[in-house]
């Protein structure tokens, strides 16, 4: 170390450095400064030479000096003097104007994106299915062969474009099952048309909801951009029902009336085979791969047909195929007047509100088996940790009976557990025969309603949805009651009053006697004439008050 002068009064600096190679400035007992150095000084001073002072000075122990100084290196340039004169400002304005434009031109966006056109790139196209195959799908297990068709699909490019990679995927329902679920089709559009095939069966463990199947094509274009195509397929009749003899007694009847002519029925069904009884127009029956048995019947002097069932939910597929081939037969047929199918009624409530009881009931069960596995659990635990303080205990004290708790407890859980999951298949149940029951009611509110249009039909089913899913936290009675609750509220409120009722909050009711309630008052408005809108009540009201003012105004 070095002492030197300070500028300071009463101080005095001290220049020290170490073995580590750090040179220290301080003053007095204060550090003002430290710098690393590139070796081991054994010698320190500070050198003065001429203008330059503070240098420093350091010997290492192979003999060689070094010449440092603190600070930063002085700069040699210097800013040259500012130019006085005058500012045009016509030429600043030009200026300002050509800055301003390549800005807005730096600024404006730029679509990365290739535009999207409504042309798909390629189509989907679905060879008919007119029967079932000779041989069907066997189960692995049982050996049990189900009923089968093979479905094929050709894709069709629109364009001069070949696609690497093109994923078809089928999603048929329950009972339906297919072999493939997804196809992957590779050099779409380089050569012919690619072809799909796969099977579908029935495997007859529920009533079938629909024949209709969606298809989506996956895929990326050219522009790597995901896309995707859609489309169905509508699988024959025979896979979900085969030809059998009628039953002259059911439980459920459904009675239709139309305009037009009886039409023969064995030729509305003609791929079924089935066997004419009761005349020229005979009567159908089908059954189902559940052994539920539907049979139609058409009036012999009147323009009736009579749909019968021992089973609710069977009616549906039924019904919807007779309408849907009826109405075919007679655009075929053609005459001046469109058919008109119409349903006299009563609307089924009963046999619908028995389909919400049980599922509700299920629903209720199904939440109880959970709250006591819960608490059943929770004793487990509890008796586990004082058997287990027991026996870490040095000093043995009785159980007092808790290993026989213990046991106990235990065989409850899996008691609780099973019945939890008998419970829950039975409500998977329940909420496909509620799926069957509510399309099979929205298709007769239609039918009954004779103003209704598809708009107000699409409003309905949106309110009283068929989707009923028993692992949602908010469960389909407390959705559809908000829903037809807001109904009642708007398009079919007959006053203010009605109007400022408050929506309840969606939680699990005790009952389903209010939604029934609201059910059986939203089909008395449509039956009087109400119409489902989208417009609220307060909008109807404000037109119906300046419509009476301009009468009164006039």
């Amino acid at each position: 170390f070095v002492p030197y002068g300070s500028l300071s009064e009463g101080t005095v600096n001290l220049l020290v450095a170490d073995f580590n190679g750090t040179c220290y400035v301080w003053q007095d007992t204060t550090l003002v400064w430290s710098s690393s150095l590139q070796h081991i000084p054994v010698y320190i001073a500070v050198l003065s030479v001429k203008n330059l002072k503070g240098q420093i000075v350091t010997l290492d122990d192979s003999g060689r000096i070094y010449v440092s100084y603190l600070g930063t290196d002085p700069s040699l340039q210097t800013a040259a003097p500012v130019e006085n004169r005058a500012i045009n400002y016509d030429e600043k304005d030009v200026e300002m104007a050509k800055l301003q434009q390549t800005i807005r031109e730096c600024t404006k966006p730029i679509e990365h994106a290739p535009k999207i056109t409504d042309q798909p790139d390629f189509s989907i196209f679905v060879e008919p299915i007119n029967c079932l195959d000779v041989v069907g799908v066997k189960h692995e297990e049982t050996d049990t062969e189900y009923p089968t068709v093979t479905v094929k699909i050709n894709l069709r490019c629109s364009s001069k474009i070949s696609l690497e990679k093109v994923t078809l995927t089928v999603s048929p329902e329950v009972p339906f099952y297919a072999t493939q679920r997804s196809v992957v089709l590779t050099n779409v559009g380089s050569g012919p048309t690619s072809v799909a095939t796969f099977s579908i069966y029935n495997t007859g463990e529920r009533q079938a909801s629909d024949l209709v199947v969606p298809l989506v094509a996956n895929y990326t274009n050219n522009h790597q951009s995901p896309r995707s195509v859609h489309n169905s397929l509508h699988l024959p009749l025979q896979l979900a029902v085969t030809a059998t003899c009628p039953e002259k007694s059911a439980a459920h009847k459904i009675t239709i009336e139309t305009n037009k002519p009886v039409v023969n029925l064995l030729e509305i069904f003609s791929e079924m085979e089935c066997e004419a009884e009761g005349g020229q127009n005979g009567c159908v029956a089908f059954k189902s791969a559940s052994g539920d048995i539907v049979t139609l019947l058409a009036a012999k002097n009147s323009q009736k047909y009579r749909i019968q069932s021992s089973s609710f939910t069977a009616l549906y597929i039924i019904i919807k195929q007779f309408l849907s081939r009826l109405r075919r037969h007679f655009e075929k047929i053609g005459g001046t007047q469109p058919l008109l199918v119409t349903f006299p009624g009563p609307v089924p409530l009963q046999e619908y509100f028995d389909m919400i009881d049980l599922r509700f009931e299920l629903r209720l069960r199904a939440r109880n088996y959970r709250e006591m596995l819960s608490q059943r659990a929770q004793q487990f635990r509890a008796v586990q940790r004082r058997l287990l303080t027991r026996f870490k205990d040095k000093t043995p004290t009785p159980l007092h009976n808790m290993d026989t708790l213990l046991e106990g407890t235990y065989q409850q859980i899996l008691a609780l557990a099973d019945a939890d999951l008998q419970t829950t298949k039975a409500l998977e149940e329940a909420d496909h025969a509620l799926r069957l029951a509510t399309k099979l009611f929205l298709l007769l509110v239609k039918l009954w309603c004779s103003g209704m249009d598809d708009k107000q039909a699409s409003i309905l089913e949106a309110c009283l949805t068929p989707e009923a899913n028993s692992s949602d936290d908010v469960g389909w009675e407390e959705t559809v009651d908000a829903s037809i609750t807001m109904l009642l509220r708007t398009c079919l409120a007959k006053t203010s009053k009605e109007q400022s009722v408050i929506a309840a909050s969606l939680k699990l009711p005790n009952d389903t006697t209010k939604l029934k309630k609201h059910i059986a008052l939203l089909l008395e408005r449509l039956n009087k004439g109400g119409t489902l809108t989208l417009n609220t009540y307060s909008d109807k009201q404000q037109r119906n008050s300046t419509k009476d003012a301009i009468e009164c105004g006039s």
